[in-house]
């Protein structure tokens, strides 16, 4: 169903789900692809979680927003362009078929976050790439963080996506938080 996915960083998904013991919050993905990440998220978390937790979906459908100048790729790596990563709302919401407890939240980051002010997240898993869009992301989800919450950066240590990492590195250091590096490209942080 999903093909060739990196089966190294969902692995480290799963782990740091987990790792939190019981899930008492929603989860969130923000920057969904094809769903293979939020079909990881839902499958375990429904192992852990109590009666009610529901997984949201926040994405444009529609591929990447416009890069900003923060992501632009070094020489010989190719550059992301609006529209990358595309896959529609209905080949996701086939993909995570055998789910319930979903909520999907189609629009461009920040739009797609109006509505959902009142929500409290364990887990958040956040792949858009992007400086802009990780930045934004980062400033719905850091209030809405519930202690002993993990936010999940899929890009962080890849060289293709110098402004997703730069977005991550100013949102923490202006909160005073701390992100732990791991070697499949990702990077994690817990809230106090």
């Amino acid at each position: 169903m999903f093909g060739n996915a990196p089966k190294a960083r969902y692995y480290v998904l799963k782990e740091l789900l987990l790792s939190i013991g019981r899930l008492d919050h929603d989860t969130a993905e923000i920057g969904v692809y094809r769903g293979f990440s939020s079909h990881v998220i839902r499958y375990y978390s429904n192992q852990v979680a109590t009666p009610g937790v529901r997984h949201h979906l926040f994405d444009s459908f529609q591929g990447l927003s416009e890069p900003a100048a923060e992501d632009a790729a070094p020489p010989g790596i190719r550059p992301w362009r609006k529209g990358d990563m595309a896959a529609g709302l209905e080949l996701v919401q086939r993909n995570l078929s055998e789910h319930d407890g979903l909520v999907f939240h189609p629009g461009w980051i920040p739009s797609c976050f109006a509505g959902a002010d009142d929500l409290r997240f364990s887990f958040v898993h956040i792949d858009v790439d992007l400086y802009e869009p990780t930045l934004a992301s980062l400033d719905y989800v850091l209030p809405r963080l519930v202690p002993g919450g993990l936010v999940v950066f899929d890009d962080y240590g890849f060289v293709s996506c110098p402004g997703a990492r730069r977005a991550v590195d100013e949102a923490v250091a202006r909160r005073g938080l701390r992100v732990v590096r791991l070697t499949s490209g990702q990077a994690f942080l817990r809230a106090p």
